[in-house]
């Protein structure tokens, strides 16, 4: 269901007349079908089609970002558009591909803070596509500079809960973070690092469940990993 309201989103540009097509409100709404139509196409595992509409809402969000002078609105866009792609080449091995896409996410998410230094969405952003640096990081053997990422991203989502309150969310997407930095740690082989945090996940994750169930991908990719991989700590 979700596919066929994004394919018929995208069909409907397609419809209109090229003034709006070319109009900023229209561009974005279309990047971000796309951004979602790729996410569709990923989780069903069809990599061609997923490829096609991850960069054709990357390319859109480039124009969109260029055309609006980098408001603060399309940066955040853009980042996100940045960050599916360069997961995508990440799971395809292409390491030296994914690169130059989470370093230029990491800067423009940099960039986005300092226009808006009091949201914390370009915040929360940042510990998301730090990591993802961290990892690439790791996998090129630049361990130190993996590590160094990755912690900063760490304190500023702690920094995050601290400031604003320990909502609802706070917690699971704190654990969601310290499963994807001990991650890198463990691919650095710093288990020293990697161990506390994966246990402190593991007791969110934990408590969670004592008032509410644990969504499923949550247990699959986050909780089930991590109790695997603290039999080595």
């Amino acid at each position: 269901l979700a596919g066929d309201v994004y394919k018929a989103g995208i069909r409907s540009v397609g419809t209109l007349s090229e003034d709006k097509q070319s109009s900023l409100a229209v561009q974005r709404a279309h990047a971000d079908l796309l951004r979602m139509m790729g996410a569709y196409h990923t989780y069903f595992e069809r990599p061609d089609e997923a490829e096609e509409t991850l960069r054709r809402s990357l390319a859109t969000w480039r124009l969109v970002a260029n055309e609006s002078d980098y408001a603060a609105q399309d940066i955040f866009g853009f980042v996100v558009a940045l960050q599916s792609v360069a997961l995508m080449e990440l799971s395809a091995g292409n390491v030296d591909q994914a690169r130059p896409l989470a370093e230029e996410a990491v800067m423009l998410a940099r960039q986005s803070m300092q226009i808006s230094p009091n949201d914390v969405g370009p915040q929360e952003l940042l510990t998301s596509v730090a990591i993802l640096n961290g990892r690439i990081l790791a996998l090129s053997g630049k361990e130190s500079e993996a590590v160094s990422i990755v912690d900063e991203a760490i304190t500023l989502k702690r920094s995050l809960i601290q400031r604003h309150g320990d909502v609802v969310s706070g917690p699971m997407t704190l654990a969601v973070r310290l499963q994807e930095a001990s991650d890198v740690f463990l691919l650095v082989g710093r288990y020293d690092k990697a161990c506390p945090i994966m246990q402190e996940a593991v007791g969110i994750m934990r408590d969670f469940e004592e008032t509410a169930e644990l969504p499923i991908a949550n247990r699959t990719n986050n909780l089930e990993p991590m109790l695997r991989s603290l039999k080595a700590c």
